[in-house]
């Protein structure tokens, strides 16, 4: 018989304390560090920012005062830069990123200068600043285990970025400024108060910039109505629009001259696609207002009071752009070279009438127009930026564009010369693509293997005319079997057809050629041959007849059955695929055949009816609601087994639309018209022209959405009600004005010729069912959180590593999904076609479990 030892347990129980007090000093000290960890980052990030801007700041920056301005940054966000751990290295980077010395560049980090030591003066070349701090931060369990500190580190670049904060759509006249100020003119004044002295406040008028002393307003987006005072109202709020996208005016929308004259410069055109930069041509405004807007005096009021400094455009040499209306009413729509940026600030203290009253506001009207009192303060070019430098640089070739090439003639039918030409690549140039910029992400989660969440697909598919010619926009004469060129191609040697291109009178002649064979079939092989047994598709095609389109005609939600036992949803079981094969192939057969189509492009009713299909109704029809995941397929089968966990489970809402033509046809009829009478917006160009089709008018007193702002607003009208994502493609040589608007963010894709269709159709579908899913209840941040950070376990390249300072990597795929090489890969893609896929850090987290 054994008995109980006296402190038998004494040793388990210390052991047991020990390993307890360990895994308290693991939880309450290494996220104590972490949280440390996090603000010694963002204390370096606001000090490279204050170091660039004290370099950028002054014409003739000092050396030491760079190094002041980081040291009392880095002192004010609370680092001890005393303490006897601190260490910090501090160094220049030329424009390639190269460490700087006091004599020029060097080859290692180690033979740089610390900023500070650099001679008195900034480096020649000095473009970016590399800081890196460390220090440590004292445990407080850990201490038992004889863990006193933990390191800590931060690193943190910083470079100048074109500012996209605080930037406004005012356009100032280049001819109205000298050096650091206005000049003097008939009405301007000496200006001093607590913050400047001795400066010239000069009165600027809304209207023709022709005339010294006059301002436009712009506007960011092409896509924009060149008469839409609600975006000039938001573009004045806040720190202003800009960072939500812009586009300069696309070459071939430039005059001939100013054409010419940038093909003789050698420059290339933008030099940033999407980018507001200096040399950019920018839109104009018509038939809006500034001061006399109830709404945008609110804000300048707070502008004027808050001493908000203004970036403004300042922009020379204006053209014409768009003419609309006609007589006493036509107005014009200018562009305008932008050829710098600059500070102003809203002055006060000068009525109306000119006269001196100390409390009249820097804005307002009298009997000459629309006026704004504005304060010169200099160049505004560039800001200070946080950015992330790469350990390589994506090195690509680009492309020549189509404005620095060789273009033919105008055919001269009335066709738009297209934008859809693909471009040769230019191995003699080859460049550096380098993307800086704030960046902001939203949490989102990563479909695995494990989870597969259940899609529900909407097709929405162009079947006009137009998409029975070839993807090289090429029919065939049916009197002489000759090919013939119908869409304007500057590579095409064919002659032009002058009359109807397309639909019944002129198909291309190898029926499987055609745009709609083409698609049709992969639409097969891609979306219905990738559904999983939990996936449901529906089809909605559109065309329109000769301008006489009516709504119940040519664009419908594709249907079986008749009566009670009708349905528009069609599942995963063979049943219901074999169903869904034929509907898509008869889907706008003309004649019976389903590889010949006809009729106009109603795309703003696709949209809408693809979102009504979502609802369940258009207020007539019962489309039926489809939900969630159901236990059985219409014909009685089951799901099948292992699927059966997904019943109930929310669809994720994927929508494909899919047009090879411009939206030219209302939403609702105008007078009775669907088909838009492009002569009312374009003095010049045809229906196929998209900057005809973009914009709102008042017309007889009425407002009229065209047809491609319409198609905008139901795109985005739809992702927003159903929280759905949006799939563009432009199939052949259709212009992507507009087009690209329609499709959730980095979601648009071009299929040029019949060989893309598939490659671009799957990458798709992979989005759709591998993609990544923002979550319902988060919006943007730039701020990294614990919870934020994937659960990591293992040393994985390419993950998270914030307790070195790494906090997540960007991976740049082309249109096509394929990613792009880094280093010495040169791999040749078209500018501008690069996509931000699935931004995370490293990937995206994990689906929740529902």
């Amino acid at each position: 018989m054994h008995k109980k030892a006296p402190g038998q347990s004494l040793p388990i129980i210390a052991l047991v304390i020990v390993v307890l007090f360990g895994m308290v000093a693991l939880a309450v000290d290494v996220g104590n560090t972490y949280s440390q960890q996090r603000e010694v980052t963002r204390a370096a990030n606001a000090a490279t920012v204050a170091g660039m801007e004290q370099l950028i700041s002054t014409d003739d920056p000092s050396d030491a005062g760079v190094r002041t301005a980081i040291e009392n940054s880095l002192v004010s966000n609370g680092v001890d830069i005393n303490g006897s751990a601190f260490q910090m290295s501090a160094i220049y980077l030329d424009a390639g990123r190269t460490p700087l010395s006091a004599a020029g560049p060097v080859d290692s980090l180690d033979k740089a200068c610390q900023i500070g030591d650099c001679g008195g003066s900034v480096p020649e070349g000095a473009v970016f600043i590399d800081l890196q701090v460390a220090d440590t931060n004292e445990t407080f369990f850990a201490q038992l285990v004889g863990q006193d500190t933990l390191p800590v580190n931060g690193q943190s670049f910083a470079g100048r970025c074109t500012p996209t904060s605080g930037v406004y759509p005012i356009g100032i006249r280049a001819e109205d400024l000298s050096g650091n100020s206005f000049r003097m003119g008939a009405e301007s004044w000496s200006y001093s108060d607590d913050e400047v002295q001795n400066r010239v406040m000069r009165r600027l008028y809304l209207g023709d910039m022709t005339v010294a002393g006059h301002y436009d307003i712009l506007r960011w987006m092409s896509s924009t109505p060149m008469d839409s005072q609600g975006a000039v109202q938001a573009s004045m709020q806040g720190q202003g629009i800009l960072s939500q996208g812009f586009t300069e005016v696309a070459f071939d929308e430039l005059s001939q001259p100013i054409q010419d004259e940038i093909t003789a410069s050698g420059i290339e055109y933008p030099t940033g696609r999407n980018n507001l930069n200096i040399g950019d041509w920018i839109y104009g405004t018509v038939n809006v207002d500034m001061t006399a807007d109830s709404t945008i005096a609110a804000e300048l009021l707070k502008h004027q009071n808050e001493r908000t400094m203004l970036t403004l455009p300042i922009v020379q040499n204006r053209s014409v752009h768009t003419v609309i209306g006609e007589g006493e009413s036509a107005a014009t729509a200018y562009t305008y070279k932008v050829v710098g940026l600059g500070k102003f600030f809203i002055g006060r203290g000068i009525d109306p009438t000119g006269a001196t009253n100390a409390s009249a506001n820097g804005f307002g009207q009298n009997a000459t127009g629309q006026y704004l009192d504005l304060v010169y303060l200099g160049a505004a070019d560039t800001v200070p930026c946080n950015l992330t430098i790469a350990s390589y640089s994506l090195e690509v070739q680009p492309t020549a564009t189509p404005q620095q090439g060789e273009q033919p003639e105008d055919p001269g039918n009335g066709e738009e010369p297209n934008e859809g030409g693909e471009n040769e690549g230019n191995s003699d140039n080859p460049g550096i693509a380098n993307l800086t910029g704030e960046v902001s992400l939203r949490p989102r989660s990563e479909v695995t293997e494990e989870d597969n969440p259940p899609i529900q697909y909407v097709i929405i598919m162009d079947v006009s005319g137009s998409m029975t010619m070839n993807f090289d926009g090429q029919v065939t004469n049916p009197a002489t079997g000759a090919a013939l060129q119908c869409e304007y191609d500057p590579s095409s040697t064919l002659p032009y057809w002058s009359g109807n291109c397309g639909g019944t009178e002129n198909p291309w002649e190898n029926r499987l050629e055609r745009r709609i064979g083409i698609t049709k079939s992969a639409i097969i092989q891609v979306f219905l041959d990738g559904m999983k047994p939990t996936d449901v598709i529906a089809l909605v095609k559109f065309s329109a007849g000769s301008h006489s389109y009516t709504n119940s005609g040519g664009v419908t939600i594709e249907s079986i059955g008749s009566g009670s036992s009708k349905r528009y949803w069609f599942y995963a079981n063979d049943a219901d695929k074999s169903q869904f094969e034929q509907v898509v192939l008869n889907a706008g057969a003309a004649s019976g055949d389903p590889y010949l189509t006809s009729g106009g492009t109603p795309g703003a009713t696709a949209m809408q009816r693809a979102s009504q299909l979502l609802d369940g109704t258009d207020g007539v029809n019962d489309f039926g609601t489809r939900d969630t995941v159901p236990a059985f397929y219409p014909n009685g089968q089951p799901l099948p087994f292992e699927w059966q966990r997904y019943i109930g489970r929310d669809y994720i809402k994927a929508v494909v639309f899919l047009t090879d033509g411009v939206a030219n046809y209302y939403l609702e009829p105008i007078n009775g018209q669907w088909y838009n009478n492009y002569s009312d917006t374009c003095t010049t160009g045809s229906g196929n022209d998209p900057t005809c089709h973009i914009g709102i008018l008042q017309k007889n007193g009425n407002e009229v959405v065209l047809p491609i702002t319409a198609m905008i607003q139901q795109s985005q009208a739809l992702q927003q009600q159903h929280d759905a994502k949006v799939y563009s493609v432009g199939l052949g040589l259709v212009s992507d004005k507009g087009l690209i608007d329609t499709a959730s963010a980095g979601q648009y894709y071009k299929a040029r010729s019949n060989e893309d269709v598939i490659p671009v159709f799957s990458a798709i579908n992979d989005n759709i069912q591998n993609g990544c899913y923002p979550e319902a209840d988060t919006d943007y941040t730039t701020a990294l959180s614990a919870e934020n950070l994937p659960e990591l376990e293992g040393d994985f390249a390419g993950y998270a590593d914030p307790v070195n300072g790494i906090m997540g990597y960007i991976y740049l795929f082309d249109e096509f999904g394929d990613p792009l090489s880094t280093g010495q890969d040169v791999v040749p893609i078209k500018i501008g076609s690069m996509v931000l896929q699935c931004i995370w850090l490293k990937t995206c987290r994990p689906a929740p479990t529902k």
